[in-house]
């Protein structure tokens, strides 16, 4: 009975492989930004995909919620709708592909683990920050033990369960800047220095296949 949802699932992914990539190579609006500069507030270094990880193909759909006003007018066009975002994970690094549901290409991010070099190429989302997306995949998916290897001086970092509920708190001189919850496929983030938040809902999670 599950059959048919698994299979459009697999289709969908393929479909958005194909339109987001073929609309950033001759898109002529799209813009390369090498983004290797100090951005927002960050709580780690960036840290090599974790081998249980590594050849994972993600889809997800992220919800967003700004709280601090530059925020909202400055991304307004993220604000209006949900997001999809595509994320592929291996030893060399993190490749993510972001397009609307309506099929317009928002942006793709290239980290490579070797260099640590973040590259966006942006098509209507101009005001995309990959580096800040890498960095929050980060702090929601690497183990705890990676994690606090990672920290920058000033943050420290827990994980705890309420209620069956997976926590995990970020702390700038004691107090809560990042809050993170986990619930089966959904994951609530919330940044409160800078002042946004996600709703992240993983559609499809599979391996990646030898080309």
């Amino acid at each position: 009975m599950k059959q048919p949802r698994v299979t459009s699932l697999v289709n969908l992914v393929q479909t958005l492989s194909i339109i987001v990539l073929t609309a950033l190579l001759f898109s002529c609006s799209v813009k390369k930004v090498d983004e290797n500069k100090d951005y927002g507030q960050r709580v780690i270094r960036f840290q090599p995909v974790p081998q249980a990880l590594e050849n994972k193909l993600w889809l997800e759909q992220f919800d967003f919620a700004f709280t601090a006003s530059h925020l909202a007018h400055a991304l307004a066009q993220l604000s209006n709708e949900a997001m999809l975002i595509q994320t592929e994970l291996t030893a060399q690094g993190i490749n993510l592909a972001a397009m609307t549901f309506a099929g317009v290409p928002l942006a793709q991010v290239n980290w490579q683990s070797d260099s640590q070099k973040v590259y966006t190429d942006m098509a209507a989302a101009t005001h995309f920050d990959g580096q800040q997306v890498i960095h929050d995949l980060q702090l929601i998916n690497w183990p705890t033990t990676t994690v606090n290897t990672a920290l920058l001086p000033g943050f420290s970092f827990n994980e705890s369960f309420v209620d069956g509920m997976r926590i995990r708190r970020f702390y700038q001189d004691e107090q809560v800047i990042i809050i993170i919850r986990y619930q089966e496929q959904v994951v609530s983030f919330e940044q409160k220095t800078i002042g946004y938040r996600l709703q992240i809902k993983r559609l499809t999670d599979t391996e990646l296949t030898a080309q």
